[in-house]
C-alpha cells in the first residue's frame, strides 16, 4: 500500500508574492498585481491603442477598429483587477 503524506505548510500571501513576482519592485511599489514594468508597458500600450483606433477608423477598417477596441478592453480588465485586489483587503468605503 503506498505511503500517503499529508502536508500542512501554508504559505503566507506575502510570501506568494515574493516567490511569483522576482522582479525588482522599487521601494514605494504600490501595485498588487503590477509590476513598474507592465504598468509603464501598458501606458504606452493604450496611448499606441488609440492612435491606431483613430487611424482605422479614418481608413474604415472596421475589423482592425474592433481589434484595437478588445486590446484596450483587455488592458482594462487588467486595471479592474489591479483595483479589486486593492480592494479585498480594505474596509468598505462609506459614500458621502
Amino acid at each position: 500500500m503506498p505511503e500517503t503524506r499529508i502536508t500542512n505548510d501554508v504559505m503566507a500571501l506575502k510570501d506568494v508574492r515574493e516567490a511569483s513576482w522576482s522582479e525588482e519592485e522599487g521601494y514605494d511599489a504600490p501595485f498588487g498585481t503590477f509590476t513598474w514594468k507592465h504598468w509603464m508597458e501598458s501606458q504606452a500600450r493604450i496611448n499606441q491603442c488609440f492612435s491606431r483606433f483613430v487611424r482605422a477608423i479614418e481608413e474604415k477598417r472596421a475589423t482592425q477598429a474592433l481589434m484595437i477596441g478588445l486590446e484596450v478592453q483587455e488592458i482594462a480588465t487588467q486595471m479592474l483587477l489591479e483595483a479589486y485586489s486593492l480592494s479585498v483587503n480594505l474596509p468598505q468605503e462609506i459614500d458621502r
